[in-house]
């Protein structure tokens, strides 16, 4: 079996780019989002499967993010993965921060904010036991 058999994959002009990331971004601030990144082939290929969308604010749980992408896929017609950057592992979230793309920030600073205390976490992941001696 292909790896991509099944997948549909999209090939899209960079107007339909900016169009899909403006109704993103609409949808994002309908559920209270503060920060929204796209990440993923989406942004770093020219042909994607789906887009990798991480999200930040005050009660994004898991409920909001299954939510939110449901209602994605519905205004975009296109497969969506919907991730909390707090419910994601230090290092890929630093990850998403360094090479995604800012595309909702309602709060001034929020973006920089997070990176540092992503940074602070991963220093203290790897160095806290260094630190308690």
């Amino acid at each position: 079996m292909a790896f991509d058999e099944g997948y549909t994959y999209h090939s899209i002009s960079r107007e339909e780019r900016e169009s899909l990331i403006s109704r993103i971004r609409d949808v994002l601030r309908e559920y209270g989002v503060s920060l929204g990144i796209v990440f993923g082939s989406f942004v770093d290929l020219d042909e994607f499967r789906d887009i990798d969308i991480a999200v930040y604010g005050k009660d994004i749980d898991l409920n909001k993010v299954l939510s939110l992408g449901t209602r994605l896929e519905e205004v975009l017609g296109i497969p969506v993965d919907v991730v909390s950057l707090m419910d994601v592992d230090p290092e890929f979230r630093l990850s998403i921060l360094e090479r995604g793309i800012v595309i909702l920030e309602d709060v001034d600073g929020l973006y920089e904010a997070l990176i540092s205390e992503t940074l602070d976490e991963l220093y203290l992941v790897r160095h806290g036991e260094d630190l308690v001696q």
